[in-house]
């Protein structure tokens, strides 16, 4: 079942579109994602779910109820701000009990809920407590109590960790994916942090220039971009521009500066083509190893748990290279190597 549909959703600014056209569907209890970098429309979408923003044109359905005119407080969802948004002068219970004043709710009735969603986030007994007593952590608990709490058809999330140390931010994660899966609700989730969005979502919309250019599972985006953008926006790549030597069938062989490499895919031999090479899918070792491919170290940056190399192979292309810190042994720029891409490894991508 679908907890949210846009279809044709435009969003323009006199002249300037902000969202152009998205067509999107979130399914009953998924975690998805809108991702993308500063301006490509992810936070204006999830405003006009929310119903703070109107659309220009398109239409927005929650729970199968045509939304798109509705102001926000006739549409059940929740919110959660990056700033968190929360009252200073109110005491947390109180904070996480504005929206059911708003709603009508009776006194007794919402002290009796705010204080099930505060155990809900992890924060029984904190409840007569004011946000300037509590950590930043804690009060990103509290604004996602304020948004559980109204019992929302989905639950929207606008950078929610922005301003939370990377420690904190990486528990926060956990916790908020666990407790979705807890509940069972629909969350949409905006992010411009590739590694935020791959550790939590079921679904990623990678939005550029207000529309979406993939749509899909966490891997499958990863591994399998659709274009030049999503392969580079996710994560660290090498894009080699290539030609096709060989074509049969479903199978071909291209070369992409030095390197003669196999690929997947129905090609036309003597077409130009782009080959995308995750780093991590590339294997380097000394020099006198079987592999093929001989190269010369050109750098080298320790990230601590891994090394992320820059070799240079014969014919003069570079290739960037991650793999574990072996603690000893590691390769210091000069040093030769031999390099082995694996069957799969080489993928072609769209422009």
């Amino acid at each position: 079942m679908t907890a949210v549909a846009l279809d044709g959703v435009v969003k323009r600014y006199g002249g300037v579109t902000a969202v152009d056209g998205i067509d999107l569907q979130v399914g009953k209890g998924e975690f998805l994602t809108l991702l993308g970098p500063s301006g490509c429309g992810k936070s204006t979408t999830l405003q006009m779910i929310a119903g703070f923003v109107l659309p220009s044109a398109g239409r927005i359905r929650i729970g199968g109820r045509d939304s798109t005119r509705l102001p926000p407080h006739r549409r059940n969802v929740g919110m959660v701000f990056q700033n968190y948004a929360l009252f200073p002068h109110m005491t947390l219970a109180d904070n996480v009990a504005f929206g059911l004043r708003m709603r009508g709710v009776a006194k007794a009735e919402r002290r009796r809920r705010a204080g099930e969603a505060l155990a809900v986030v992890q924060l029984t007994g904190l409840a007569d407590r004011y946000p300037g007593q509590i950590s930043g952590g804690q009060q990103q608990r509290v604004a996602l109590a304020r948004a559980l709490v109204i019992q929302p058809d989905v639950l929207l999330l606008d950078e929610p960790f922005g301003a939370l140390d990377k420690q904190l931010r990486d528990r926060m994660r956990i916790e908020l994916r666990d407790l979705q899966r807890q509940l069972g609700i629909s969350l949409i989730f905006v992010t411009h942090d590739q590694e935020e969005a791959l550790s939590m979502s079921d679904r990623i919309a990678v939005l550029s220039e207000g529309r979406i250019r993939q749509l899909g599972t966490p891997d499958g985006i990863y591994r399998r971009p659709a274009n030049r953008f999503v392969a580079e926006f996710m994560g660290h790549s090498n894009i080699l521009p290539a030609r096709v030597v060989e074509a049969s069938g479903d199978r071909a062989l291209v070369r992409a500066g030095g390197l003669l490499l196999a690929v997947s895919g129905r090609l036309s031999a003597g077409g130009d083509i782009e080959l995308m090479i995750r780093p991590e899918r590339i294997g380097i070792g000394p020099a006198d190893a079987g592999a093929a491919i001989r190269g010369r170290v050109a750098g080298m940056q320790y990230l601590g748990a891994s090394l992320h190399y820059r070799v240079v192979v014969e014919g003069g292309t570079e290739l960037s290279v991650v793999t574990p810190d072996p603690g000893e042994g590691r390769r210091v720029p000069g040093d030769p190597v031999a390099l082995a891409i694996p069957d799969g490894a080489p993928f072609v991508i769209g422009s």
